[in-house]
């Protein structure tokens, strides 16, 4: 019996601006860049970045789908506070981008040596071989 090849696909999400002109922050010092991936790699890089499993009730129903969250990079490069903004199809691959993110770091820039808190966006893709919803997925989870 053939094993079905399955990969996952993480992406960070960008919705549409590529420049902020002021920097929203709070009381923290946190700057949220969740619509700007460009700002946000000015502050912080992924150094280490963890794939989610694939669910094999998603792998063996043959499904393709995403997660997109908001998280928070705290100044030791951790990933908190990970807020599921969406995920398609719903609750199929929330666990599993859950476990993953949170094993998600990251390093500050030169242009961050203060190690100022960020929070952005991320989106996780899970794509399989033949997914039976493949046209729908790309459709839903387009970034």
């Amino acid at each position: 019996m053939k094993t079905p090849l399955f990969y996952t696909t993480m992406l960070m999400f960008l919705s549409a601006c590529s420049t902020v002109e002021t920097l929203p922050s709070d009381s923290t010092g946190l700057i949220k860049l969740t619509h700007s991936r460009e700002e946000a790699e000015k502050y912080w890089v992924a150094s280490k970045l963890v794939a989610p499993e694939y669910p094999l009730s998603a792998a063996r129903g043959k499904v393709a789908g995403c997660s997109r969250y908001q998280i928070t990079i705290d100044t030791m490069g951790n990933t908190i506070n990970a807020v599921l903004l969406e995920s398609y199809p719903s609750n199929v691959f929330i666990a599993p981008s859950n476990a993953a993110l949170n094993s998600w770091t990251w390093k500050p820039t030169e242009y961050n040596q203060n190690r100022t808190p960020i929070s952005r966006t991320v989106q996780l893709d899970f794509y399989i071989e033949d997914a039976r919803n493949y046209d729908q997925a790309k459709v839903h989870c387009a970034v």
